[in-house]
């Protein structure tokens, strides 16, 4: 994920820098934490100090979040 940008439709989009930095935009901007833990995802958005940790899986341009209940997240690789 290092250096690479997802899209996630309407205007939304996540950066993943090798500072380990998460910036995500949906109508504006925020800036996060984020680090790989037993093969999971895991990213933590100031002010919650609480991890949130999800499993990856890629298909093509496609990556897929999946959270602990299931809940699933698609991005694409920008162009």
């Amino acid at each position: 994920m290092t250096g690479q940008k997802l899209e996630y439709g309407s205007g939304v989009w996540q950066t993943f820098d090798s500072s380990m930095v998460t910036q995500y935009f949906s109508g504006g901007p925020s800036a996060g934490r984020w680090v790989v833990r037993e093969d999971q995802y895991c990213s933590i958005w100031p002010p919650s100090d609480l991890w949130a940790c999800y499993d990856v899986f890629r298909n093509e341009d496609t990556i897929r979040f999946v959270d602990d209940a299931g809940g699933r997240t698609d991005g694409t690789f920008a162009q």
